[in-house]
């Protein structure tokens, strides 16, 4: 992705020097016209790469929550804490389904939990 961005970075600097040593109008319109579409190629794709980079960061954690459950470890939610003794996870929708009677029908969103520190 960064080499693409420096691509596009070093054409637009290429189309901008053309068009600076260039006379004719016609050509200097086209050329300013490609500045344009690159620039917004550009910036669309940075913002494109940062919201990736969130994505991938915010897939981890539910990945780290998922696996830390699995494992037998216990999530802490709220007030609550969750474990494979005391719950199921519903995968479809990260929702965590109470399996004893005294939680039965009790639902915990993934997203409200932490990983209880062992320290």
């Amino acid at each position: 992705m960064l080499k693409i961005l420096l691509g596009l970075a070093l054409i637009a600097m290429i189309l901008w020097f053309v068009r600076r040593l260039s006379h004719h109008n016609g050509l200097n319109t086209l050329l300013r016209a490609g500045e344009i579409v690159i620039l917004i190629v550009f910036v669309g794709g940075i913002a494109f790469y940062f919201f990736g980079i969130l994505e991938q960061k915010s897939a981890k954690k539910v990945s780290d929550k998922v696996l830390a459950f699995e494992q037998g470890k216990t999530l802490v939610c709220g007030a609550q804490k969750v474990s494979n003794q005391t719950h199921n996870l519903a995968r479809g929708t990260l929702v965590f389904l109470g399996k004893t009677d005294e939680n039965r029908g009790n639902k915990i969103e993934l997203r409200a939990c932490e990983i209880e520190s062992t320290e």
